[in-house]
This record gives structure tokens, C-alpha cells and sequence, in this order.
């Protein structure tokens, strides 16, 4: 950039706001401001299973995450709670279609789980129609969007909002969203995930039903915590024994290109 052109931005920059972008600019700063990051909880996420497994790794192990919001902007965010407006919105329609006479049945999980506590799943709180669950066989939090009763079959349901371009080349739930079903499969004991998926924009929907296998179970959930378990457990033993020795081996990062794009922890994958 030549020096006429970067005093011209400057000069730009140090302009007077009107009152319309000053406010636009203390608006979304704002919302930035109020979506903070909080450190997430030392357990394995389902929504993390199909990605990056040094995110995994970073969040068993509570490295800290990043000090700025990276790729994080008012509009991510207002997408973000826009998809759980649907969301709600969504499960209302299905919890009130028993009532108009469907052969639709919204199940409680928490009800659902007392009878099946040899899933090692437990509840840990309630948050609106969801419940935090956790499973201690695989250090494992999740919130699944709810379960139903169709045609007499259990369901898990998972609610996804895309944007249109996508949604139109929708023909089969995405991967690494059967890598989170496929979690909440093994949590819950219930091989049947139904997918909604609603257009962003013209709120469209298309429902896919997905019967998971047990080679799925193995190899998206239980292979990939016990291979991540191997780093956490080699860096658990380094932090107690001579720290002078050279740190463990970590997971190999993703290589994706857009996967790095909101992670939390992109200051602490630098350092290796």
C-alpha cells in the first residue's frame, strides 16, 4: 500500500461519525461485548466430534481460550440467535402436534433417561424445552433439540438452519452432523435421528431420517474420544511428572480450510 493511500484511510478513520454510524458502531461492538466466550466445561462436545480434534484435545484439557473474538462479528452472532429463535419455534410446533390429532408424541428425556441409567447418561439441568445431559462413560455434555414419538418409533430430533444457497443443495443430512447424531445416539440409546433443516432466509424445510449403525457408533464417537483420550492422558502425565522433559505429542490439527474460522482456541494452536 502506497503512503498516499494509507493517509487517506487514515484521515478517513479519524473523521467525525455521524450520529447514525456512531450508533451502528456502539450497536454491534455491543453485541460483541455481551456474547463473550466463556471457558467451556473439561468434557467432549457432540457438535466437535466431526471436526478438528485438537479442539477436542484443547477443551478436555482447559487450555485457555482466545483473549479477542477472532472471526466473531454482530452478524455471526445475530445469525446465531436467530437459529435458536427457530429452534424454539420449531419445537413448539412439534410438542403441540399430539394435541391436533398427529401420531407425534414429545418426549421428556429426562423421564425417558430414569428408566435407562445403564446408558450412563444423566440430566444435569433443564433450559427451556432442552436438557443439559451428561454422559460420564465418555466425559461427554450434550443438549440434543428433543425426542419424539413417530409412527410409534423413538426419534432423536436435530433442528439445523442454513443459509439458502446451501439449503438448495441439500440432499442428505451434512457429516459432521451425523458425527453429532451419532453422539446423542450413543447417549441416549436411540439409533433414529430425524433432520430438519430450514432455509435461513425462506424458511423452506427438508427432513431427513438417518438410522445410525454401529460401525457409525464406533468409529464417529467411541474411536475418536479414545484416540483423543490417549493425548489428554499423555499430557496429564507430563504436567505431573519432570516438566523439563519435552511436552507429549497433541492431536494434529484440522485441515479444513474454514475449520479454524471461530475456533476458540487459535492463540493456543499457534504456540505448536
Amino acid at each position: 500500500m502506497s503512503y498516499k493511500n494509507l493517509a487517506k484511510l487514515i484521515n478517513q478513520a479519524n473523521k467525525k461519525k455521524t450520529p447514525e454510524q456512531e450508533f451502528l458502531h456502539i450497536l454491534n461492538e455491543a453485541t460483541v461485548r455481551l456474547d463473550e466466550d466463556r471457558q467451556p466445561s473439561q468434557t467432549y462436545k457432540p457438535s466437535s466430534l466431526g471436526g478438528c480434534m485438537r479442539t477436542m484435545y484443547f477443551q478436555v484439557i482447559a487450555a485457555p481460550i482466545d483473549t479477542n473474538t477472532g472471526g466473531k462479528n454482530a452478524g455471526f452472532i445475530g445469525i446465531c440467535q436467530s437459529g435458536t429463535d427457530r429452534h424454539e419455534r420449531i419445537q413448539q410446533t412439534v410438542m403441540d402436534m399430539k394435541g391436533l390429532g398427529y401420531n407425534v408424541e414429545w418426549v421428556d428425556v429426562g423421564e425417558y433417561l430414569r428408566s435407562r441409567s445403564y446408558l450412563g447418561t444423566i440430566v444435569r439441568s433443564q433450559v427451556g424445552n432442552e436438557y443439559k445431559l451428561f454422559n460420564k462413560v465418555l466425559n461427554m455434555s450434550f443438549m440434543c433439540d428433543g425426542v419424539i414419538k413417530f409412527q410409534n418409533k423413538y426419534h432423536i430430533l436435530e433442528i439445523k438452519t442454513e443459509a439458502s444457497f446451501k439449503f438448495q443443495g441439500r440432499t442428505q443430512p451434512a457429516d459432521p452432523h451425523t458425527y453429532q447424531g451419532t453422539a446423542y445416539s450413543v447417549g441416549l440409546g436411540i439409533d433414529l435421528l430425524m433432520f430438519i433443516y430450514e432455509d435461513r432466509n425462506l424458511l423452506g424445510r427438508k427432513v431427513f431420517v438417518h438410522e445410525v449403525t454401529e460401525e457409525e457408533k464406533d468409529t464417529k464417537v467411541v474411536h475418536r474420544i479414545e484416540t483423543c483420550n490417549t493425548f489428554v492422558e499423555d499430557h496429564y502425565a507430563w504436567e505431573e511428572g519432570d516438566k523439563t522433559s519435552p511436552h507429549p505429542e497433541i492431536p494434529p490439527m484440522t485441515t479444513v480450510k474454514n475449520g479454524c474460522t471461530y475456533c476458540s482456541f487459535k492463540e493456543e494452536c499457534r504456540k505448536w
